[in-house]
């Protein structure tokens, strides 16, 4: 089932804005552009769009979207008897989008098996991006320098200076699931996951400074406090962490 809540009240009360109850599976992240034009975006490539707020949103997938010689390609392959390596075919199952982000430069999408979208035109139509790694991205995190950190299983980082052009490996030093994250001042970020891991992210480096937040389980999200106090939520509740 696909839902999308909504308060105008500064979450004092909510409504059901969008039910869809005959989806495959859920809707996983939600963002808005400006006050009226916003994506909600899941499993299977689930792309839902509004124009007015979120009053109404028009059901749709991304590959209705990306490029026209993405889906051209794909499509040729597919009568060919078998798929494209890098672009959705016809009868491939799009993969579950995760994440989507917004920098100056764009839109960007991360998902399962690798898969990762930008969009330069606000959403109007994607390309499907190549990626140095196939498992699944659980999330995306925008810096307050423009780059982009993708994360996912297995202790999985990369980082982009342009939506995804390109992709540099992070040094996480971990095998444990990255399943939230915030951006610090200054181009730095904070990565949290499975195990209690919490990494940090300097500037200009690729290497992130591993810290172990034993009493906080499965971590599955982060914002900050202070210069370095922090807000976890994960498995055992919601919780305050120092790193030191």
């Amino acid at each position: 089932e696909e839902v999308i809540l909504h308060s105008a009240d500064a979450g004092a009360t909510w409504k059901r804005q969008y039910v869809n109850s005959e989806a495959f599976g859920p809707l996983l992240d939600i963002l808005f552009l400006d006050d009226v034009t916003g994506f909600a975006v899941g499993a299977e490539g689930k792309m839902l769009t509004t124009s007015d707020a979120g009053t109404t949103w028009v059901d749709g997938n991304i590959t209705a979207r990306l490029i026209g010689d993405a889906v051209a390609a794909a499509a040729a392959d597919s009568d060919e008897g078998g798929l494209a390596s890098d672009d959705i075919g016809v009868d491939e199952t799009p993969p579950h989008l995760n994440a989507i982000v917004q920098n100056k430069a764009g839109l960007l999408i991360v998902g399962e098996t690798g898969a990762a979208f930008n969009s330069r035109d606000a959403g109007a139509s994607w390309a499907r991006l190549d990626f140095p790694y196939s498992g699944p991205l659980f999330g995306a995190l925008v810096l307050d320098d423009e780059s982009i950190i993708a994360y996912g299983l297995g202790g999985n980082a990369y980082l982009t200076t342009d939506l995804g052009g390109s992709w540099a490996k992070l040094e996480t030093n971990t095998d444990a699931s990255l399943f939230g994250a915030v951006a610090v001042k200054g181009a730095r970020a904070v990565l949290v996951g499975a195990r209690g891991t919490f990494l940090t992210k300097s500037a200009d480096s690729s290497a992130l400074k591993a810290f172990t937040f034993s009493d906080g389980g499965v971590l599955a999200g982060v914002v900050q406090r202070g210069d370095s106090d922090f807000t976890v939520v994960g498995e055992n509740g919601i919780l305050a962490y120092s790193p030191k």
